[in-house]
C-alpha cells in the first residue's frame, strides 16, 4: 500500500492582517451555520440572531463575584465590539460592577493573538504577572497563560485540559468558588 502524503492548505489569514470587526465575523458564522444546517432565515429573523449580543444574561455567580471583588481594576477584554460590550453590560446591569471594557480592535488582532494581551499592560502600565485573567474558554484560558497572566479558568462544563504547553494558573467550576482575596 502506498503512503499518502499529508498536504496542508491554509485558507485562514495566519497573520491576522485582515482583521474584521466582530460584528462582521458574526455575521458571516451566522450565514454560513444557516447555511451548513441547511435552515433559512429572514433578514429581521437574523438580525434578531445578532442582536441577542446585546441582551446577555451572565450566569448568576458573576455578580457576586465582581461585587467581591476588591482588586484595583475590574476590566473585561473581549473580542467584542465597543457597542455590543457596553450595551451588554448595561442590559445585564453589570457595568456599575466593571471599571474598563476594552476590545481588540485597538490592537487589529483577535484573542489569542498576544497583540490583543497587550492593550491590558498598555493601558494599565501593569506587569503581566499582576494580572488575574478569569475566562471560560480554553482557548482564551491557553493564550492569557501563554502571554504571562495569572489565569483562572471558569470550566463549568468539565471540559478537559487542552493539550498546549500552557496551563492555567488556577482551575474553578463556578465564579463561586473563587475567592475575590484570591484574585489579587
Amino acid at each position: 500500500m502506498a503512503k499518502k502524503t499529508a498536504r496542508v492548505c491554509l485558507f485562514a489569514d495566519p497573520d491576522g492582517d485582515r482583521y474584521q470587526p466582530f460584528s462582521e465575523v458574526t455575521r458571516d458564522a451566522l450565514l454560513y451555520a444557516l447555511k451548513a444546517s441547511g435552515l433559512t432565515a429572514t433578514e429581521a429573523e437574523q438580525q434578531r440572531l445578532l442582536e441577542a449580543w446585546y441582551h446577555p444574561v451572565p450566569f448568576p455567580d458573576v455578580r457576586p463575584l465582581l461585587q467581591g471583588l476588591q482588586a484595583e481594576r475590574r476590566v473585561i477584554l473581549s473580542n467584542g465590539d465597543s457597542t455590543m460590550l457596553q450595551m451588554g453590560l448595561m442590559h445585564s446591569g453589570l457595568d456599575v460592577l466593571v471599571d474598563g471594557v476594552l476590545n481588540v480592535d485597538q490592537s487589529g488582532r483577535f484573542k489569542p493573538h498576544p497583540d490583543a494581551y497587550q492593550l491590558v499592560i498598555d493601558r494599565f502600565g501593569v506587569d503581566r504577572d499582576e494580572v488575574v485573567f478569569v475566562s471560560s474558554n480554553g482557548w482564551d484560558v491557553a493564550g492569557a497563560a501563554h502571554f504571562g497572566f495569572r489565569v483562572i479558568w471558569v470550566n463549568r462544563g468539565g471540559a478537559p485540559l487542552e493539550q498546549l504547553s500552557v496551563k492555567p494558573w488556577k482551575m474553578v467550576s463556578s465564579l463561586s468558588e473563587i475567592a475575590p482575596a484570591a484574585t489579587e
